[in-house]
Protein backbone atom coordinates (compact mmCIF):
# COMPACT_ATOMS: atom_id res chain seq x y z
CA UNK A 1 0.00 0.00 0.00
CA UNK A 2 3.02 2.40 0.32
CA UNK A 3 3.60 2.14 -3.41
CA UNK A 4 -0.26 2.82 -4.40
CA UNK A 5 -1.71 4.39 -1.44
CA UNK A 6 -5.02 5.00 -3.42
CA UNK A 7 -5.39 1.24 -4.07
CA UNK A 8 -8.44 0.22 -1.43
CA UNK A 9 -6.99 -2.42 1.06
CA UNK A 10 -9.19 -5.20 -0.55
CA UNK A 11 -7.57 -4.60 -4.28
CA UNK A 12 -4.16 -5.11 -2.84
CA UNK A 13 -5.50 -8.48 -0.97
CA UNK A 14 -6.66 -9.48 -4.22
CA UNK A 15 -3.50 -8.49 -6.04
CA UNK A 16 -1.45 -10.58 -3.30
CA UNK A 17 -3.71 -13.75 -3.26
CA UNK A 18 -3.28 -13.48 -7.23
CA UNK A 19 0.26 -13.21 -7.19
CA UNK A 20 1.24 -15.56 -4.56
CA UNK A 21 -1.33 -18.38 -6.02
CA UNK A 22 0.81 -17.78 -9.40
CA UNK A 23 3.69 -18.21 -8.02
CA UNK A 24 3.59 -20.21 -4.80
CA UNK A 25 7.19 -21.39 -5.10
CA UNK A 26 8.68 -18.13 -5.40
CA UNK A 27 7.50 -17.27 -1.99
CA UNK A 28 10.48 -16.97 0.82
CA UNK A 29 10.26 -16.77 4.40
CA UNK A 30 13.01 -15.92 7.06
CA UNK A 31 14.50 -13.35 4.73
CA UNK A 32 14.33 -10.88 7.22
CA UNK A 33 17.81 -11.25 9.36
CA UNK A 34 19.78 -11.15 6.13
CA UNK A 35 18.95 -7.46 6.10
CA UNK A 36 20.70 -6.18 9.00
CA UNK A 37 23.75 -6.78 7.11
CA UNK A 38 23.27 -5.19 3.43
CA UNK A 39 24.41 -2.15 2.26
CA UNK A 40 22.48 -0.48 -0.63
CA UNK A 41 22.11 2.35 -2.23
CA UNK A 42 18.63 2.41 -1.51
CA UNK A 43 18.15 1.61 1.71
CA UNK A 44 14.62 0.67 1.24
CA UNK A 45 15.55 -2.04 -1.37
CA UNK A 46 17.34 -4.58 1.49
CA UNK A 47 14.56 -6.51 1.66
CA UNK A 48 14.83 -8.05 -2.40
CA UNK A 49 18.35 -8.79 -1.81
CA UNK A 50 17.84 -10.36 1.27
CA UNK A 51 14.63 -12.63 0.25
CA UNK A 52 17.06 -13.51 -2.98
CA UNK A 53 19.67 -14.43 -0.99
CA UNK A 54 17.64 -16.50 1.15
CA UNK A 55 15.55 -18.23 -1.91
CA UNK A 56 18.81 -18.98 -3.41
CA UNK A 57 18.31 -17.06 -6.78
CA UNK A 58 20.37 -16.28 -8.94
CA UNK A 59 19.14 -13.00 -10.47
CA UNK A 60 17.10 -9.76 -9.60
CA UNK A 61 14.84 -8.82 -12.41
CA UNK A 62 14.35 -4.81 -12.04
CA UNK A 63 13.86 -1.88 -13.76
CA UNK A 64 15.60 -0.01 -11.17
CA UNK A 65 19.52 -1.62 -12.35
CA UNK A 66 21.52 1.58 -10.67
CA UNK A 67 20.38 0.64 -7.01
CA UNK A 68 21.68 -3.32 -7.93
CA UNK A 69 24.87 -2.57 -8.46
CA UNK A 70 27.07 -5.42 -9.49
CA UNK A 71 29.42 -4.43 -6.28
CA UNK A 72 27.26 -5.42 -4.21
CA UNK A 73 25.24 -8.22 -5.39
CA UNK A 74 28.13 -9.86 -6.95
CA UNK A 75 29.81 -11.16 -3.92
CA UNK A 76 26.38 -12.62 -3.08
CA UNK A 77 25.95 -14.82 -6.00
CA UNK A 78 23.38 -12.63 -7.49
CA UNK A 79 23.35 -10.42 -10.71
CA UNK A 80 20.80 -7.74 -11.71
CA UNK A 81 18.74 -7.53 -15.24
CA UNK A 82 16.40 -5.47 -16.32
CA UNK A 83 13.15 -7.12 -17.68
CA UNK A 84 13.77 -6.12 -21.37
CA UNK A 85 17.20 -7.75 -20.85
CA UNK A 86 16.12 -10.91 -19.17
CA UNK A 87 12.46 -10.99 -21.68
CA UNK A 88 15.58 -11.36 -24.20
CA UNK A 89 17.92 -13.95 -22.78
CA UNK A 90 14.52 -16.15 -22.67
CA UNK A 91 13.66 -16.03 -26.51
CA UNK A 92 17.18 -16.49 -26.99
CA UNK A 93 17.48 -19.75 -24.65
CA UNK A 94 14.10 -20.87 -25.28
CA UNK A 95 12.34 -19.43 -28.30
CA UNK A 96 9.23 -21.89 -28.76
CA UNK A 97 9.05 -21.51 -24.79
CA UNK A 98 9.05 -18.19 -24.97
CA UNK A 99 5.97 -18.10 -28.03
CA UNK A 100 3.95 -20.20 -25.75
CA UNK A 101 4.35 -18.03 -22.81
CA UNK A 102 3.44 -15.33 -25.08
CA UNK A 103 0.24 -17.29 -26.54
CA UNK A 104 -1.00 -18.47 -22.71
CA UNK A 105 -0.96 -14.75 -21.31
CA UNK A 106 -3.04 -13.58 -24.35
CA UNK A 107 -5.33 -17.14 -23.49
CA UNK A 108 -5.56 -15.79 -19.95
CA UNK A 109 -6.12 -12.06 -20.68
CA UNK A 110 -9.98 -11.75 -20.35
CA UNK A 111 -10.43 -7.87 -18.99
CA UNK A 112 -10.18 -7.12 -21.86
CA UNK A 113 -9.21 -10.12 -24.33
CA UNK A 114 -6.17 -10.20 -25.90
CA UNK A 115 -4.46 -11.77 -29.25
CA UNK A 116 -0.68 -12.08 -28.85
CA UNK A 117 -0.20 -9.48 -30.98
CA UNK A 118 -1.74 -7.38 -28.17
CA UNK A 119 0.14 -8.54 -25.41
CA UNK A 120 3.04 -7.27 -27.99
CA UNK A 121 1.93 -4.06 -28.26
CA UNK A 122 0.86 -4.09 -24.33
CA UNK A 123 4.74 -4.49 -23.62
CA UNK A 124 5.74 -2.70 -26.12
CA UNK A 125 4.20 0.49 -24.15
CA UNK A 126 5.62 -1.11 -21.23
CA UNK A 127 8.90 0.29 -22.36
CA UNK A 128 10.13 -3.34 -23.64
CA UNK A 129 10.60 -2.33 -27.29
CA UNK A 130 13.28 -4.12 -28.34
CA UNK A 131 11.80 -7.81 -26.52
CA UNK A 132 8.66 -7.07 -28.53
CA UNK A 133 10.55 -6.88 -31.81
CA UNK A 134 12.50 -9.60 -31.26
CA UNK A 135 8.94 -11.62 -30.27
CA UNK A 136 7.27 -10.07 -33.31
CA UNK A 137 10.51 -12.09 -35.49
CA UNK A 138 9.77 -15.47 -33.75
CA UNK A 139 6.04 -15.15 -34.42
CA UNK A 140 6.65 -14.06 -38.41
CA UNK A 141 9.21 -17.22 -38.91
Amino acid sequence: MEIHPEMAPSRVDARLHSMNEAFSDACVQGWEPLMEGLVMPDYNDRHVVAAAVRGRAELIVTANLKDFPDSVLKPLGLHALSPGDFLLDQSDLAPEMTLRALRDQAAAAQHPPMTVLEVLDALDRAGLPRFTRQARLLIDS
